[in-house]
């Protein structure tokens, strides 16, 4: 008897594990299909205008290939971040010992190699600080978190990032001075697509994805990435890494 109940207990357990999973997938298809879908339809609509006035003045075309270029950069974008994303996900571990301080002052480099403007200190307990990870996802969620650092601020933005180390862990901050988050918000900036000022979002290119790619490349080191802020005072995300 106990054992038909075990087995029961675990087909539903399996069954919903299936469920959520379908469904979470479902989702990820319906919002990554709007994503695409946007671009696709303007870039439609402006072929169909070329087609149906072959004569149209210099002006009007040179107006509708800026903007089918720019749509096409968006598009683009959309298919590169979702690209990112399965491949970060499918990604087989290139775990080795690499030292932290260097991948973070070069991702600080490369940032103001591309936002001059932008004010960025940066802090290390340590001059070398060890840790067991990928190089190039390290990489990529920090410059996701320097740039949305960018993205998010009034004017020149102010950055702090500081490295520092306890008994059994390893923590990258990024503090900005940026528009922050609300508590409302702050319950879904992790999910797929989901965009916290969509209006500058959009205008900057954003789709909602950075912070979820961020979040799944901690989770495959056995971190984790916490968050701070407070609407009108800034952002601080932190990457928490188990240390070597």
């Amino acid at each position: 008897m106990i054992g038909y109940l075990f087995a029961a207990v675990f087909c539903l357990l399996y069954l919903s594990a299936r469920k959520k999973l379908r469904d979470t997938g479902k989702e990820f298809v319906a919002n990554a299909s709007h994503e695409l879908r946007t671009p696709m339809t303007v870039l439609k609509g402006f072929a169909e205008i070329l087609q149906e006035h072959p004569n149209i003045s210099g002006v009007q075309l040179k107006e509708i290939a800026g903007k089918l270029v720019s749509t096409a950069h968006r598009l683009e974008k959309v298919v590169k971040s979702l690209t990112i994303l399965t491949d970060v996900e499918w990604a087989s571990k290139q775990f080795q010992s690499i030292d932290l301080v260097p991948i973070v002052e070069e991702c600080s480099r490369f940032l103001l190699s591309v936002c001059p403007d932008a004010q960025l200190s940066l802090r290390s307990e340590a001059p070398s600080v060890p840790v067991f990870a990928d190089a190039g996802l390290l990489d990529m969620a920090l410059i996701n978190l320097l740039e949305n650092a960018v993205k998010y601020s009034e004017g020149p933005a102010s950055i702090a990032v500081s490295i520092e180390q306890t008994a059994g862990e390893v923590r990258v901050q990024v503090k900005d001075a940026g528009i922050g988050i609300s508590s409302e918000e702050m319950r879904h900036i992790f999910e797929r697509f989901y965009r916290v000022d969509k209006g500058r979002s959009r205008k900057l290119g954003g789709i909602g994805l950075g912070l979820s790619i961020v979040k799944t490349i901690m989770e495959k080191h056995q971190g984790r990435v916490e968050v701070q802020s407070e609407l009108g005072q800034g952002s601080v995300f932190t990457l928490v890494l188990p240390k070597k």
